[in-house]
Order: C-alpha cells, then sequence, then structure tokens
C-alpha cells in the first residue's frame, strides 16, 4: 500500500510511472487513441470529462466532506483553473459544484491526447470488500476493522470511529463512505448502492432513485430481444 502523502497524490499521475497499486489495468496507446475512423474521433475517455477537458464530472461538496483535512486523499482534487492540459475557453462554473473550486485529477490525460491508462481492479478495493465481507460473514462490524484500518492508516486517514461499530448497518455505512474517498470518479458509487439496496440520492440528501424503482435495471430493449426471443424485458418497461 502507498502510504505517503506524495506518493498518494501522485498514484493515479502516469509521468510518475505505473500505478503503484494496480491490480488490472487497461493499457492504451495514447498514439493511436484518436486515430480511430481516420482521426475523425477524439478520445472518450475519463479524462475528457475530468481534469484533461469538459471539466464536465466534478467532485461534490458532499463527496469533499467526508474526507479528513489530513487525509492523503485529497491530494486527488486540485484547483480545476490550473490542471488542464488542453485548456479549454469555455466556462466550466467549478465553484458551482464545489466550495473551493476543485476537480478530480486521477484522470489528467498525462499519457497525451486526453489519454490515460485505466486502473481497474485496485488494491485498496480489495481491503475494502474483505473488511465488509469479513464483518458481514462474523455477522459483526469487528471482524472487518483490521483490513479497512490498514488501508486507512496508509491514507493517513485516522482510526475506525467507535459510532462505526455500533452494529452492521453503521459498518456498512461508514464502508460506504470509505468507498467514495477511496474510489470517488472510478464509478462504483451506484453500483454499491444497488447491491446493498440503498435509495441514490442528491448530494443534498433527496432522493434520486429509490431502492425499489424498476430503473435500478436498465432497460433491455427491443433491438436484443429481437435478436433473441428469450429474452424478457425488465419489469416497468414496455415490452
Amino acid at each position: 500500500m502507498v502510504d505517503t502523502q506524495t506518493g498518494v497524490a501522485e498514484m493515479f499521475d502516469e509521468r510518475s510511472g505505473n500505478h503503484p497499486e494496480a491490480i488490472f489495468k487497461v493499457v492504451v496507446n495514447s498514439d493511436t487513441e484518436n486515430t480511430t475512423g481516420g482521426g475523425s474521433f477524439a478520445n472518450n475517455g475519463p479524462a475528457t470529462y475530468t481534469a484533461d477537458g469538459f471539466l464536465a464530472q466534478l467532485p461534490t461538496q458532499f463527496l469533499l466532506d467526508k474526507y479528513d483535512a489530513a487525509d492523503y486523499r485529497l491530494g486527488w482534487y486540485e484547483d480545476c483553473t490550473t490542471t488542464q492540459l488542453n485548456p479549454l475557453t469555455q466556462p466550466t462554473n467549478c465553484t458551482g459544484v464545489n466550495t473551493n473550486g476543485l476537480v478530480s485529477v486521477k484522470f489528467g490525460g498525462e499519457k497525451g491526447n486526453s489519454v490515460d491508462d485505466m486502473p481497474m481492479i485496485r488494491l485498496a478495493e480489495m481491503y475494502l470488500i474483505r473488511a465488509e465481507a469479513l464483518a458481514k460473514d462474523a455477522n459483526s462490524p469487528a471482524a472487518g476493522v483490521t483490513p479497512l484500518q490498514t488501508l486507512m492508516t496508509a491514507r493517513n486517514a485516522g482510526t475506525v470511529p467507535a459510532t462505526a461499530l455500533t452494529d452492521m448497518t453503521a459498518f456498512e455505512d461508514y464502508i460506504l463512505d470509505e468507498r467514495m474517498r477511496e474510489l470517488g470518479v472510478e464509478g462504483h458509487r451506484f453500483w454499491d448502492l444497488k447491491r446493498l439496496a440503498r435509495d441514490v440520492r442528491n448530494p443534498d440528501g433527496s432522493i434520486k432513485m429509490r431502492a425499489d424503482s424498476y430503473r435500478i435495471l436498465a432497460e433491455i430493449g427491443s433491438g436484443l430481444r429481437n435478436v433473441n426471443d428469450l429474452l424478457v424485458e425488465n419489469p416497468g418497461y414496455a415490452e
């Protein structure tokens, strides 16, 4: 586990070398990524929408408030006015999303052409999965503390609070928060809420999608059902 402030902050910066905690990574060729279709299609990777392009995907204040002030992972967020390798001219409204106008720099397009390799499975997530699994297997929050604390110690994030150990729901809530802190902007949040039958909420706490909404499952669509007549449309959608 990376356990220094600089090491954590630069973990995703490809100018520093390979991702030190990647278990499975998709390697993207920055020289050919933009040449699809004879060069007519620009790269559509995450850097295009975070630190290196449109700044369309910004951390909410709800997420940033989850971190303690000393957490090394705050190094993954920087001033959006100074991070773009390919500055754009349109307004970004960074301060309209979070107080200090920060953007995630996990994907910064450092390989060129707004390209990044994609660490799909990371060591840190394995600690989070193990913590949750051990606690649920034993039906005891205490059983999951060791792997969770290992991750938090490496990130200078303090100790697992006593409030997280009062019951299994409290521990699950804390794991969800820790997954936000570690895996933000990596595409996990919706799936975490879905698998735990939690409502999907807006940053202000209002309901965006209830756990029992038919929209939790995507529409299969007539295109696929026409190919395979054994497919049945998911509930709530028109056949």
